[in-house]
């Protein structure tokens, strides 16, 4: 059987109830995490954002073209009130690749 090495997460705006599972996977090396975030579904946007980037720091997190994205530019995705700049087919949503750190030494 092969391993797994990419989880798929999409739970329509429950992020807010996902920190133990990403703290959990974050353990794992080699695994890596699709991620659709949908802030304008969340109740309370700050503690939910602040409790994803703090989860986050446990991960290289890059955008859906594969390109690193920082705690700032990810934040104000978050956060954006007018979400224009992630608006697709499927409403007002963005994905993410997360990477599990590789462990030093």
């Amino acid at each position: 059987m092969s391993k797994i090495n990419i989880i798929k997460i999409d739970i329509e705006g429950g992020e807010e109830h996902i920190e133990n599972g990403l703290s959990y996977i974050s353990n794992f090396p080699d695994i890596n995490l699709l991620i659709s975030l949908h802030p304008p579904f969340w109740s309370d946007k700050n503690k939910t954002a602040n409790m994803l980037i703090k989860q986050f720091e446990k991960y290289d997190v890059f955008n859906d073209n594969e390109e690193n994205i920082s705690k700032s530019e990810l934040m104000q995705k978050m956060l954006d009130e007018t979400p224009t700049g992630y608006r697709n087919r499927t409403g007002f949503d963005f994905a993410l690749i997360l990477k599990t750190k590789q462990p030093n030494g």
